[in-house]
């Protein structure tokens, strides 16, 4: 299979002006650590544009009751030399074992979805991204062209959250 062109990162209005701010996407483990087994840090990706929060481990009842739905925002990000599907990433350069490999699909209640999964060990840079738009109300912005006015917009956001 071909590579796509362009991959996506979701995250939260709530996180939005941290990411913003930052300049970048970060590095983090798994939302389910599961006691850090076998964790390491990359930035998530996927190749869906579209994406069930709930099937592929971005929102769980915890994430949620705290107001922070992970599919709100999504960044697109074309594909870089470095980016890897996390199921041969975390199997052979992680060299995963399978009772861990299997605990954090079925913890993010993510059969479905796991082959969807890309992985960056390295982080981001904001300059990288072509474009971010929120999924409920359909608004584009380029990160190069508006920046301000998506800063403002984000922080209104994650303020009435």
């Amino acid at each position: 299979m071909d590579k796509p062109e362009i991959l996506y990162h979701f995250t939260s209005c709530r996180h939005l002006p941290l990411i913003l701010e930052a300049g970048f996407l970060k590095l983090t483990e798994s939302n389910h650590n599961l006691n850090r087994l076998g964790m390491y840090p990359v930035v998530w990706l996927t190749d869906s544009y579209e994406v069930d929060g709930r099937k592929n481990g971005l929102n769980d009842d915890f994430t949620l009751s705290h107001g922070q739905d992970k599919t709100e925002i999504r960044f697109h990000i074309p594909i870089q030399p470095h980016f890897e599907k996390w199921s041969v990433w975390s199997r052979l350069t992680r060299e995963m074992k399978k009772s861990h490999w299997d605990s954090l699909i079925s913890a993010g209640n993510s059969w479905e979805t796991y082959q969807q999964w890309w992985v960056s060990e390295k982080i981001i840079p904001l300059s990288e991204v072509v474009k971010i738009e929120h999924t409920k109300t359909g608004n584009v912005f380029s990160i190069h062209d508006k920046l301000p006015v998506l800063t403002k917009g984000a922080i209104n956001l994650a303020q009435r959250t």
